[in-house]
């Protein structure tokens, strides 16, 4: 009787043990996330609205002569130095991701919607935390839903509603004539205006004009034996960094 009264002990604690691993956050945890998500959700039409008015109006803004508080100017590097290198790397990271040193980053040409890119951050994070606060985890895993509060928490903040810069391209000329073998292409150029909205104020508070060619030289990675879209694709992203940059540069207060 003993042993059998042993293995059953042993029966009964592997079982909590499991039902311990396979617990997940609570009912009122989840409520929480859910409660402070939705209060992010419930923002944004507000925030929507002020940038679409003051985008509307952009043209009728005029740049001052005084520099823009929001967007203090980088020091111009040596050419060829590490510090340009770093510089234009940064640049490329915003025009691929979306995400500004000066804020959030959207280069819009003509005929394409223009959103802001702090809306946009929102309902992609609402949506991306919501999935994972509610899919189950395999392979064991536990949610972790101090984690995704924390990240929800971050969206309701006053200090996520930043600035965001929006690079107007109004005239561009594509960068082309890839040539991988000789390792030459053809610079491109864009020109446009470039507007500072800050979130708090709900307005424009900078803008600017600005014209941007490519680098004179492009890296990339190419695979053995091909890389033209590859060259491509990095010629595009250089001339939207370029671009960023200048427009970065030209902001002044508004008038």
């Amino acid at each position: 009787m003993a042993a059998a009264h042993v293995a059953l002990v042993r029966s009964a604690l592997a079982l909590v043990a499991l039902v311990a691993v396979g617990c997940g956050p609570s009912k009122e945890e989840i409520a929480a996330v859910e409660a402070t998500l939705a209060e992010a959700e419930n923002a944004v039409p507000a925030r929507e609205r002020a940038f679409e008015a003051a985008m509307a109006a952009r043209e009728s803004v005029q740049p001052g002569t005084r520099a823009c508080p929001a967007a203090p100017r980088a020091r111009t590097p040596r050419p060829g130095s590490p510090e340009e290198k770093l510089q234009g790397q940064i640049a490329q990271m915003e025009a691929a991701h979306g995400a500004g040193t000066v804020g959030f980053t959207a280069v819009v040409r003509p005929g394409r919607p223009l959103e802001s890119p702090h809306v946009a951050r929102v309902r992609d994070r609402v949506a991306s935390l919501r999935k994972e606060l509610h899919e189950r985890p395999t392979g064991g895993a536990t949610r972790d839903v101090v984690s995704i509060k924390r990240r929800a928490d971050e969206l309701v903040s006053p200090s996520f509603w930043g600035t965001d810069l929006v690079v107007d391209v109004e005239r561009e000329e594509s960068a082309g004539a890839v040539d991988v073998s000789k390792r030459t292409f053809r610079a491109g150029a864009a020109s446009g205006r470039a507007y500072m909205f800050d979130h708090a104020k709900g307005a424009i508070v900078c803008a600017g004009e600005f014209d941007a060619s490519s680098s004179k030289r492009v890296e990339f990675a190419a695979p053995a034996g091909g890389g033209v879209l590859e060259a491509y694709g990095a010629a595009r992203v250089d001339l939207d960094a370029q671009s960023i940059r200048a427009a970065r540069d030209s902001l002044r207060a508004v008038r």
